[in-house]
């Protein structure tokens, strides 16, 4: 297993290594959120079920259960050998391409909607090693330049960087998913399975597989499939945007991204801005979320988000935000709100996008 301490004879033993480093700040987060202990047990168990769809990973056990991995040896308490990822040896690849390659490619590309990077000292006065702060700043700003407000309802998956199997419930605190002491709670209510609201790791995560050097490129790679729906078994149905993640030396280097099977908006010619949500309930009718301007605000010439109806999804999807993007008309009036399409008044879609009484793919 990873940076695993060897016991050489005629010498003293140190429990060294990245579990020696991490477990302590595991026992720290147990103490502050009082997450039962079982909570990693049943992360690598979902892990590790999940590397099964996945053909590249290098860890695979056909038969895994929960007392499997409940009974494998303690490695550094509360670290077992089954809630540890393998030392692997691997590469991965990508290729990153203008709009103008991207449009020759014979697949659908993964458009980045927002990349990020943020460091801290290993050491500093009052830093806190369980949810550290260059995380949390470096996930609100990548979400600040993708539009996201509410992450957890806008990303439809996401590839952590996740070593130790109890570094899931903390990072899902340390990324916005979940409240601080309540990131545990997602593994027990199912958030973070593939069918859950959240799913996490679907192609089984560094848990399965870890080529030093490209573990966190390959977290890139696995979000980047599923928005091209190229993710095979552990593909999340009708996945759109997705959440890549690393991180490194004592939790204080973070790189994230977010893709999407749609090309972003931005401020740039076109005059698109990202505002808000907007949700199209099952009836047709159009909500307009927390945060967006209102009608005397101004709407017109922004870009939304709206969801899809019940009726509009694949059975057992949840629901997928859609963008909608809006252009004034002339010909229609700031009070006219009674029109086809339930937009609100004078504002139509453009006529490349879904329109909201079509809000099929």
């Amino acid at each position: 297993m990873w940076t695993l301490t060897i016991v050489r004879p005629f010498s003293v033993t140190v429990v060294a290594g990245a579990g020696g480093y991490f477990a302590p700040l595991i026992r720290a987060y147990i103490r502050r959120s009082g997450a039962p202990e079982d909570t990693g047990i049943r992360v690598a168990l979902k892990d590790r079920k999940n590397a099964l769809k996945n053909p590249y990973t290098h860890l695979q056990i056909p038969d895994i259960d929960f007392d499997t991995i409940a009974n494998s040896p303690m490695l550094w308490d509360p670290i077992r050998y089954l809630e540890t990822c393998p030392t692997s040896d691997g590469a991965c690849a990508m290729v990153l391409a203008s709009e103008e390659a991207a449009k020759k490619s014979p697949r659908p590309p993964a458009w980045i909607h927002a990349t990020e990077m943020k460091s801290e000292p290993t050491m500093f006065s009052g830093r806190d090693q369980v949810n550290p702060q260059a995380g949390r700043d470096c996930a609100a700003s990548l979400y600040k330049k993708a539009g996201i407000s509410d992450p957890r309802k806008e990303l439809d998956v996401a590839e952590i960087y996740v070593p130790f199997s109890w570094f899931e419930p903390m990072w899902m605190e340390n990324l916005g998913f979940a409240e601080e002491g309540s990131g545990w709670r997602m593994t027990y209510e199912g958030a973070t399975a593939m069918d859950g609201d959240m799913p996490i790791n679907c192609s089984g995560g560094v848990l399965s597989s870890n080529p030093i050097g490209a573990s966190g490129m390959l977290r890139y790679a696995e979000s980047a499939m599923q928005v091209r729906g190229q993710a095979g078994e552990h593909q999340v149905d009708g996945a759109r945007k997705a959440l890549g993640h690393a991180y490194g030396g004592g939790s204080q280097y973070y790189a994230m991204w977010i893709v999407g099977s749609e090309k972003p908006w931005s401020e740039g010619g076109s005059g698109h801005v990202r505002v808000g949500v907007v949700e199209l309930r099952p009836e047709g009718s159009l909500e307009v979320g927390p945060g967006v301007p209102g009608w005397d605000g101004g709407l017109e010439g922004r870009a939304f988000r709206f969801l899809q109806p019940a009726g509009a999804r694949t059975a057992g999807s949840r629901p997928r935000a859609r963008r909608l993007c809006l252009r004034r008309d002339p010909e229609r009036t700031r009070d006219d709100r009674a029109l086809p399409g339930g937009l609100p008044g004078g504002l139509v879609p453009e006529p490349d996008q879904p329109s909201p009484d079509r809000p099929g793919d």
